[in-house]
């Protein structure tokens, strides 16, 4: 077929045109595109082999050689740089046993995010350990997990392979029976080592609460695989929880140790914790929805249907503090085959995971707040963490923002039947729009290190308004000085290198 009969017959195949960089997503740990933005912009490049694939077999034998060849090319250059995402990505991106991008690329993006939300409570929790006593292990459904090491790839996969059913002591087992004498049929011992593998499986997913336990065979579907994965992101979830509630602990102990300094700012007590009971409303409301329909394996496809939007349009109205799990989530990920079970795991999995981020972003604005404490005892650099952002976590994970893709040039691809879609932005900053943090307690507190015999630290100074504090010793008032015409009047020479702060009384 000549290209001017191929055109005609294409109709305008529309490919999304690429742009030559994937712009670095905007926002700090409270702000950032959904999981919808970045899974869809993934996708957006992951789909368009299978899109091409399509369309070949539609052209049939009408394809000329030449344009298969350059669709053909179109398909290994996109493959190449989604094989560089997966690289990249892990231990995040599980390769599955059948390809399907769109699902892979869901699950990568919602483990990044997880980690991401995990990795900076952690690594402050560990900065406060330096100071005073915090514990840093924790047991998980009988999986030791050490805090230290929970943001590595080899303590995560770890855990992974004991809920995979392929620990240490699994392995074992299976060596041993291989090693049988005399030996069993590969017929027996298939179906022996299966049954380790799912009861190892089996055993950590009934330990979870019920509500997460999708993939079970409800709906009608029951794989190991993902009643693996569904263990693991409740892990990691409680592994958070566990978190931020000895991050409140260890404030408070820091409080208590530096109480004189506190009270001298003026600053607000710590923020109770946000608590709900994210399994017991979600459970509450597919219960309610299940005694309407009734047996769900019995539905009609038109009942199953009916059944599935009704659960999905109560889910989605859920709110977690001021969202909706509709607005966390954003648009609906693209995806060419998703399971009611699927659907449902990742609502319930985004108003769990939602909820204890919301209480991280509570507590951290009041450590925005309370700034000015934490700088006066040393602390203030620990607190950098807090605005780390996706685009800096995604660079020291060296993320592919370059697309080095080679599309035919767009005059070649139209004598093929193929037409460019204009690009479009890929994110757009404050999806979530949480608003702006509030602004940290204006006290300035001075630091003064004092040189050999000084005795007066000049200033405007209000006799009874200000606390002299001597570093070496933060937790006992300095009383060796006076306030005169607006200058603090040391009663001692100072010794070289002295170090001071000096603090406002707080209103």
């Amino acid at each position: 077929m000549d290209a001017a009969l191929l055109k005609e017959k294409a109709a305008g195949f529309t490919l999304p045109k690429l742009p030559t960089e994937i712009d670095c997503p905007p926002g700090d740990i409270f702000d950032l595109p959904t999981k919808a933005d970045l899974v869809n912009m993934i996708n957006k490049i992951s789909d368009i082999p299978s899109q091409l694939r399509v369309f070949m077999v539609e052209m049939g034998t009408d394809l000329t050689a030449e344009a298969k060849a350059e669709m053909e090319g179109i398909i290994k250059e996109i493959e190449s740089y989604m094989e560089t995402f997966e690289e990249i990505l892990k231990p995040y991106w599980k390769t599955g046993t059948v390809r399907d991008w769109s699902k892979e690329a869901k699950e990568a993006i919602t483990d990044l995010l997880a980690e991401f939300h995990m990795y900076i409570p952690a690594k402050i929790l560990e900065l406060i350990s330096k100071i005073i006593p915090v514990p840093l292990k924790l047991n998980v459904i009988g999986i030791d997990i050490d805090i230290l090491r929970i943001t590595t790839a080899e303590h995560q996969q770890e855990i992974i392979d004991q809920l995979s059913g392929m620990g240490s002591d699994i392995k074992a087992q299976i060596e041993a029976l291989k090693n049988q004498d005399p030996p069993l049929s590969p017929e027996e011992l298939k179906k022996m080592m299966e049954g380790m593998i799912s009861g190892e499986i089996d055993k950590y997913f009934k330990m979870i609460p019920s509500v997460y336990q999708q993939f079970a065979g409800q709906y009608g579907i029951e794989v190991n695989e993902w009643k693996a994965k569904a263990t693991w992101s409740w892990v990691k979830s409680e592994i958070q929880d566990w978190i931020q509630n000895s991050l409140f602990k260890a404030f408070k102990s820091l409080i208590s140790v530096f109480d004189l300094i506190w009270s001298m700012l003026g600053l607000p007590s710590i923020t109770a914790l946000f608590t709900m009971d994210i399994p017991k409303i979600i459970q509450s409301l597919i219960d309610t929805v299940k005694a309407k329909y009734g047996d769900i394996k019995n539905l009609t496809i038109e009942e199953a249907q009916k059944f599935r939007e009704e659960l999905k349009s109560l889910l989605l109205d859920l709110q977690i503090g001021p969202f909706s799990i509709k607005q966390i989530i954003g648009d609906a990920v693209k995806e060419s085959v998703t399971s009611l079970e699927d659907q449902i795991n990742e609502l319930i999995v985004a108003a769990r995971d939602f909820s204890i981020n919301w209480q991280k972003k509570i507590m951290f604005e009041w450590v925005k707040i309370v700034k000015a404490f934490f700088d006066a005892i040393g602390l203030g650099a620990i607190f950098e963490l807090v605005g780390l952002t996706l685009c800096n976590f995604l660079k020291m994970l060296a993320f592919p923002f370059k697309i080095d893709v080679k599309f035919p040039s767009v005059d070649k691809l139209a004598t093929i039947g193929i037409t460019l879609a204009t690009a479009t932005t890929v994110f757009s900053s404050g999806s979530m729009g949480t608003g702006e943090s509030p602004t940290s307690t204006d006290r300035v507190v001075n630091e003064v290190t004092t040189t050999a015999g000084q005795t007066v630290i000049a200033g405007s100074f209000v006799d009874g308004d200000v606390l002299v504090v001597n570093k070496n010793d933060l937790k006992t008032a300095f009383t060796g000085y006076s306030v005169v015409d607006g200058d603090i009047v040391l009663t001692t020479a100072a010794a070289e290198g002295d170090n001071y702060l000096v603090i406002p009384r707080g209103s």
